[in-house]
């Protein structure tokens, strides 16, 4: 990952002959401020060209003078700035971390509204516990330049402050990462002369964790950029090897061998052949294309090459670790140590303030989607309730509704057989006129005719109250089935089904009835209409099928 905001030196000074500045011992030299800056100055530019050792001495130097002195607040500032820089430069990250915390400490208490230093200060801690590998501890110094970097007004920084976020995330959650990175990538496209480094670094950023993920497609591109913006600045000579070489691994994934191949030779050319690291990535790259190329013998001289790279680097490192800690341990550095402990300490307290504090907002924002699915579930309870009271009543209704509608039919098919019995007497009383205009010896005759015809009338309703009767009774499951299927047949209809069912004809139906064939075959075609019958179907299947 591209850091940004941890090397800056926030001093200068004219550089002088150091080597014969260590041998004075004068008093105003020992007190000078601009003597301890150069020391600084002339460690940066050591660890620049490799020579941590003699970096090492300059900051010794620095610090051993510094403890000896008294500095105005802006004074010590700026030492603790450089001296955090320049121990990071040399590894010594608890020791940066020490100095950096220092001068952020005496930031806030005395220069409030220094955003700008106060954004770059956080930024450089957390880019020091992130080299530790404590990632929780660089998301809180790093949170806590976002609202500073906004105050401050200033695109570049606000960028760079979500650039640092993004790569702490990026140890923790992908998501958040790829957010923070093309944000800051977003924010830096509004400025009017875009930060060209900058922008680099957070291409790098978000390559290196397209590149982790397997994504070469996406990582391709911002690598490229990144080459070739770089390539033509030589002050850039490091990051451009760096993504040079991470542009020759994905070539050589993705089977690219020409581009490969090229840019594996101005690898080579740029590269600096002191640096074991640099030769070990080579060599291990160069053996991954003749593996792949099946090239065996290459593979194995690459491999011991690599191999050779590696010890040596492994060595270097080694020793000149061994080297900055002894000499910074013989600083007498009893004081510093109590100290890093104490800020650990207060680092950690704050840590499980800040994460108790997100906690809370976490648990209050839950107790109100709680509330408020709860008032949701409560309100759809009452609805349905409410619905399913309406829904019965609607049911209880319709149930009225088709009683209504079958005792309206009723009393229709009571009206009808009234106006039947009115017709009878109507036709009975028109026959006794007639009789009372006959002659005596023919009205005997013509009043048995008619007693005869009463008495038929008479015996004929009994039998059909009795039939229906026999009918009901026979037919009793028939009837049931019918009133669940079709509840809207009269009195009227469910007896003419009935007698349908039992296979009668129009004309016994209508001699039972009492009534006219013509009136049984309106009550047949009506009888098939409410029960939703086509033309083909016959009826007396159908009523003995039910």
């Amino acid at each position: 990952m591209a850091f940004i905001l941890i090397l800056l030196p926030f001093y200068s000074g004219a550089q002088l002959s150091l080597d014969q500045k260590l041998l004075k011992n004068s008093k105003n030299d020992i007190e000078s401020e601009a003597y301890i800056q150069e020391l600084i100055d002339s460690s940066f530019k050591s660890i620049k060209h490799d020579n941590k050792e003699q970096a090492l001495n300059y900051v010794i130097e620095a610090i051993h003078l510094f403890s000896q002195i008294n500095l105005n607040v802006e004074g010590q500032i700026r030492i603790n700035e450089g001296l955090g820089g320049a121990l990071a430069g040399l590894g010594a990250y608890s020791y940066a971390i020490y100095y950096s915390k220092r001068s952020i400490k005496l930031l806030n208490e005395h220069q409030d509204e220094n955003y700008f230093r106060l954004v770059l200060g956080y930024g450089r801690v957390g880019s020091l516990f992130l080299f530790q590998n404590e990632a929780d501890s660089a998301l809180y110094y790093f949170r806590k330049a976002i609202p500073l970097a906004i105050k401050n007004g200033d695109h570049i920084f606000i960028a760079s402050a979500y650039n640092n976020l993004g790569i702490a995330y990026s140890k923790i959650n992908e998501d958040s990462a790829l957010y923070h990175f093309n944000f800051a990538k977003t924010t830096l496209s509004l400025t009017s002369k875009p930060d060209r480094p900058l922008m680099t670094s957070i291409n790098d950023n978000l390559a290196d964790l397209y590149f982790e993920n397997e994504r070469y497609q996406l990582a391709e591109p911002l690598y490229e950029w990144n080459y070739h913006f770089l390539k033509e600045h030589p002050k850039y000579r490091k990051r451009t090897y760096a993504a040079g070489y991470q542009l020759a691994n994905i070539y050589l994934k993705t089977n690219q061998l020409q581009k490969f191949k090229k840019i594996l030779n101005d690898l080579k050319q740029t590269g600096d052949s002191s640096n074991y690291l640099q030769s070990r990535q080579i060599f291990q790259i160069e053996g991954e294309y003749y593996r792949k190329t099946g090239q065996t013998e290459m593979v194995l001289k690459s491999l011991e090459k690599e191999i050779k790279a590696l010890e040596n680097l492994q060595e270097d490192e080694e020793e000149m670790s061994i080297i900055i800690q002894d000499r910074l341990n013989d600083l007498s550095v009893k004081r510093i140590e109590k100290e890093l402990e104490l800020e650990k300490l207060k680092t950690g307290t704050q840590e499980n303030q800040l994460a108790l504090s997100e906690q809370k907002s976490i648990n209050r924002l839950t107790w109100i989607w709680t509330s408020i699915l709860s008032g949701i579930l409560i309100i759809i309870i009452l609805y349905l309730n409410y619905r399913k009271k309406i829904e019965g009543k609607k049911r209880e209704q319709e149930q009225l509704d088709n009683e209504l509608a079958l005792k309206k039919r009723d009393l229709e098919d009571f009206a009808m057989e009234i106006m039947q019995k009115q017709d009878w007497t109507d036709k009975l009383s028109e026959k006794l006129v007639e009789i009372k205009n006959l002659e005596k010896e023919e009205v005997s005759i013509a009043l048995r005719s008619l007693l005869n015809e009463v008495k038929g009338t008479q015996l004929a309703a009994k039998q059909k109250k009795v039939f229906q009767q026999n009918i009901a009774q026979v037919n009793h499951s028939f009837f049931e089935k019918l009133n669940q299927q079709f509840g809207q047949l009269t009195k009227s209809e469910r007896e003419l089904a009935g007698l349908l069912r039992m296979d009668l004809s129009n004309k016994e139906i209508a001699n039972l009835r009492n009534m006219e064939v013509s009136s049984v075959k309106r009550g047949r075609n009506r009888l098939r209409k409410k029960l939703n019958l086509n033309p083909n179907t016959d009826i007396y299947t159908f009523l003995k099928s039910i």
